[in-house]
């Protein structure tokens, strides 16, 4: 072997390892493109330095035998390379990694296959996984709230953020992961244990106000309260009152029939009245004492929605919930403004009742529908929107003036003419009764009154035969 080469790519400081094995096959050695290395001469047959080739060099260190380059301190040594197998006849030892600096590629002996049967490697060492987990553990920091834990025995590097609770939010966690994207969201959580149940019990009232429009995706609203200023949500009840001009107040247990005693427990339109119900007092012989009032075990006081002028005003409007009257129907109070509670008579009248009214004799209810009821069609026909009397019929037909009379009729048993009989009035004649006809120089008729006029009477003397 004439010239050896070996070309160091980086200016470093390297050292080279000399054995005996090819002593007699180095004439020279040229070192290319480096700044300084040392030489370490080791194994027994002696070397001098002028047998060297002439390169500065930084030290030699050993008895100098002449031997082999075996490795490169810091670059080589560290990857075990070996220039021993640039010899196509020599065959790596098991594990040792053998590099063509013109392939720029790699092989892994097996202690037997010589380097030119041996296949380049296409997989790094578990030696060189090793050596790169452990460079990106260190090129890895952990920043401001990470946390950074690296398992070198596994290899396995575990960057964690820890949570904290913030208001309205308790966290429970026993081990598991959890995966964050870049804006911060939770997208995986192996193990928060809670999360779920916590996250639906919080109360809108804790959450931050929104900033934009809120879609309830076609859904409701449910069980509101009564809205007190302008910017409160409003019930349907509330919009619907306002709407018909009512002042709707919360509805009442019952309400009274005729005047009471405004104290105490006590039955009213069949209810048994006991403290904190609320009551609609409306037939008290004093006028001004009428009202929505709430029971109690002493004398009772007007309801707290109802107590004031200001609350009291035309159009008030209660439901009534039960009692034997006054069960499922809405009162108004008819009085005019201005009132003054105390001193004003009040006077309430029903608005609504459709859940109280029965149907009475000859009626029918379905819903809130009222029908009439026939027990016959040949009776009574009721139309959709007409009632009328059924056609009979007549076995005589209709008369007209004249020398007929109505002898006899014949009806049904609901007094409806079914028949009749008609006779024809005669002539009058000296031996027969009938109708006759006088001569109107002789006589005049009016209303029925006959007078015979001068001119009908004969005065020639006459005969009275004996």
């Amino acid at each position: 072997m004439s010239n050896f080469i070996v070309e160091i790519r980086e200016p470093q400081v390297y050292t080279i390892d000399i054995e005996t094995n090819f002593v007699d096959n180095i004439n020279n050695i040229e070192i290319q493109r480096y700044d300084q290395f040392n030489i370490d001469v080791i194994n027994t047959e002696r070397i001098l330095p002028s047998d060297l080739p002439d390169y500065p060099v930084n030290r030699i260190i050993g008895d100098f035998p002449v031997a082999r380059i075996s490795g490169l301190k810091e670059y080589l040594d560290s990857y075990h390379f070996d220039f021993q197998w640039a010899l196509s006849s020599d065959a790596l030892s098991a594990g040792e990694i053998g590099y063509d600096t013109t392939l720029k590629k790699f092989k892994i002996g097996d202690g037997s296959t010589l380097w030119g049967s041996l296949d380049w490697a296409t997989t790094l060492p578990t030696e060189l996984n090793e050596i790169i987990d452990d460079r990106v553990n260190d090129l890895v920091v952990a920043g401001s709230g990470i946390v950074k834990s690296y398992d070198d025995s596994g290899n396995s590097l575990t960057i964690s953020s820890p949570l904290s609770a913030g208001s309205g939010i308790s966290l429970s966690y026993s081990g598991g992961t959890y995966t964050i994207n870049n804006t911060g969201i939770i997208t995986n959580a192996g193990d928060i244990v809670g999360f779920d149940t916590q996250v639906r019990t919080n109360r809108l009232d804790q959450m931050a106000a929104p900033s934009g429009s809120v879609s309830l995706n076609s859904q409701k609203i449910t069980s509101l309260a009564t809205p007190t200023s302008d910017s409160d949500a409003a019930t349907k009840a509330y919009v619907d009152a306002a709407r018909s001009g009512l002042d709707v107040k919360q509805s009442v247990r019952a309400a009274t029939t005729a005047n009471i005693t405004l104290s105490g427990a006590q039955t009213i339109d069949g209810v048994n009245i006991v403290s904190g119900d609320r009551v609609l007092v409306k037939d008290q012989s004093v006028g001004s004492q009428n009202g929505i009032y709430t029971a109690a075990v002493g004398s009772w006081s007007r309801s707290s929605d109802a107590d004031s002028d200001t609350e009291v005003n035309a159009g008030m409007f209660t439901f009534v919930t039960e009692g034997s009257t006054n069960s499922d129907s809405g009162w108004v109070l008819t009085t005019n403004d201005t009132i003054t509670l105390g001193s004003t008579s009040l006077t309430f009248a029903q608005f609504s009742g459709a859940g109280q009214i029965t149907a009475g004799s000859g009626l029918t209810k379905t819903g809130n529908t009222i029908d009439i009821g026939t027990a016959s069609s040949s009776r009574i026909v009721v139309n959709a929107d007409s009632i009328d009397l059924a056609t009979v019929s007549r076995s005589d037909s209709s008369g007209s003036a004249g020398s007929t009379f109505l002898q006899s009729v014949t009806t049904d048993s609901y007094g409806r003419v079914t028949s009749s009989v008609s006779g024809v009035f005669q002539d009058a004649s000296t031996s027969v009764k009938g109708i006759a006809s006088f001569d109107s120089g002789d006589f005049s008729v009016s209303s029925g009154a006959v007078t015979i006029k001068a001119s009908g009477v004969d005065n020639s003397p006459f005969t009275i035969v004996l």
